[in-house]
């Protein structure tokens, strides 16, 4: 599809659009939610902040942004469970704090799912000396993997596991995301590439790298579903929360990028197979 747009441009609110349908308006995340290594701290009452912010200056005010997508809504994987699907989520999940991680969504497994919205890093051990600022169901595997990488074999396994039955894959993967870090054999190809062609406006070679680790991570799913036989009655959507983040990308001939409300910032990559 051409001319597919997220349901905002940033990643939380498109994110609970897309477990649930609903606009981020009807949702009440309208913004990207705070970890807690941000500050985004939840009250002893375990409730979303109410009522709205913004100086006596501004023109309009804002709601606050909630800190977790509410229990009471339908999620995918509560949706599908009924009819007999087995359900996990792997890599971003960006939408709450432990009592609503993935797990008390719906969801059977959940690898890499928690409140961050981007990683310590993308090489394992993903974790950091900053308190709260580590992906805590992603436990070190091998030193040095590639977080994409994982991701990917995560994928794979659960497929693997339930393709005899009705399955449900929510594999969200936190590239492209700061911090932007990808291998350096790739990145190295991209060096040259662009050293080649100047006059590109795509100039970052870690950010193309890392575009690449997610199409190989695709590759390795579709891949899969072939080997098993199984590719004839699944159905794939391959799409993104936002548009790419300017600096590092160029959304040209779309105007600006990630955050802002133009097509830049919206239009998004939507492919179904």
């Amino acid at each position: 599809f051409t001319d597919a747009c997220a349901a905002c441009a940033v990643c939380s609110p498109t994110r609970a659009s897309v477990q649930t349908g609903r606009y981020p308006a009807r949702l009440g995340v309208t913004d990207w939610i705070r970890a807690r290594f941000q500050g985004g701290l939840i009250g002893p009452d375990g409730k979303n902040p109410s009522g709205y912010t913004g100086g006596r200056n501004r023109k309009l005010l804002c709601p606050e942004n909630a800190l977790f997508m509410e229990l009471d809504e339908i999620t995918l994987a509560e949706a599908l469970r009924p009819a007999g699907y087995v359900s996990c989520h792997i890599g971003k999940w960006h939408l709450g704090q432990e009592a609503h991680f993935p797990e008390k969504q719906g969801y059977d497994f959940n690898h890499g799912g928690c409140d961050l919205g981007q990683p310590p890093g993308y090489f394992d051990p993903y974790r950091s000396n900053r308190k709260f600022y580590e992906i805590p169901n992603l436990p070190p595997r091998k030193t040095g993997e590639y977080l994409t990488d994982r991701e990917a074999d995560q994928a794979v396994r659960f497929i693997k596991a339930h393709k005899d039955g009705p399955f449900f894959l929510n594999l969200c993967h936190y590239c492209v995301h700061t911090p932007l870090q990808a291998k350096k054999d790739v990145k190295a190809k991209y060096d040259a590439k662009y050293k080649a062609n100047p006059t590109t406006n795509h100039k970052n070679a870690t950010y193309a790298a890392m575009v690449e680790s997610v199409d190989d991570s695709t590759g390795r799913i579709m891949a899969a579903l072939d080997e098993l036989g199984i590719a004839d009655r699944t159905l794939v959507i391959f799409t993104s929360d936002n548009g790419g983040l300017l600096g590092p990308t160029d959304n040209s001939p779309l105007r600006s990028g990630k955050g802002f409300p133009y097509e830049g910032g919206i239009r998004v990559p939507w492919i179904i197979c």
